[in-house]
């Protein structure tokens, strides 16, 4: 995962006492930092669904398999200091491309951070269309399959309006990923 802006870290001094301790002057148990930041992330994850296939020996396995995992990768947090820090944010924006030539990452809608003065998830939503768009069309790609999910807004807005451009209609998680099932059956059928 990368950071669509700049990300500074940031330190929680702490400070813990030895409960079972019964002298007068306790003071304290232990004294620390843990280093800790926020961030919008834009994390990118490929599955070549021939080899899956081939490693599988089983079509319907291979598509339950890649449906499997994009819920797993979507839903999957860090689980370090999960208790200090509760850091169970779920995504803003989940885009799902199916191509028939090679993977592609959208990264360089990154190499300049994205200013937080605009509303960093927002504009990094914004950012992804226009790299996606901009490949796409630079490179004549024609996508099996496009699907995203988001909360960035309605259609109306802007944001809503340059994502729908690039990725289409905004969908629930659960049609995403019927979809994405649909496609890929047809896929794996040979349609």
């Amino acid at each position: 995962a990368l950071s669509t802006h700049a990300a500074e870290l940031e330190f929680d001094y702490y400070t813990a006492v030895d409960d079972e301790n019964t002298a007068d002057e306790t003071g304290a148990g232990m004294i620390g930092t843990i280093g800790f930041n926020s961030a919008t992330l834009y994390r990118y994850a490929t599955v070549g669904l021939h080899q899956l296939r081939d490693n599988l020996g089983d079509d319907n396995a291979a598509v339950d398999a890649v449906d499997l995992f994009v819920d797993s990768f979507t839903r999957s947090m860090p689980t370090g200091y999960g208790n200090s820090f509760a850091h169970r944010t779920r995504p803003s924006l989940v885009a799902v491309v199916v191509r028939t030539d090679q993977p592609v990452n959208l990264v360089s809608a990154y190499e300049n951070a994205v200013p937080a003065s605009r509303g960093i998830v927002a504009e990094s939503a914004r950012r992804l269309a226009t790299e996606f768009a901009t490949a796409t069309d630079q490179w004549g790609d024609d996508p099996l399959y496009v699907g995203i999910c988001h909360t960035l807004g309605a259609e109306t807005d802007e944001t809503g309006q340059e994502l729908a451009k690039a990725f289409g209609a905004n969908r629930t998680f659960a049609a995403l990923r019927e979809g994405l099932r649909a496609s890929l059956t047809e896929r794996v059928n040979g349609n």
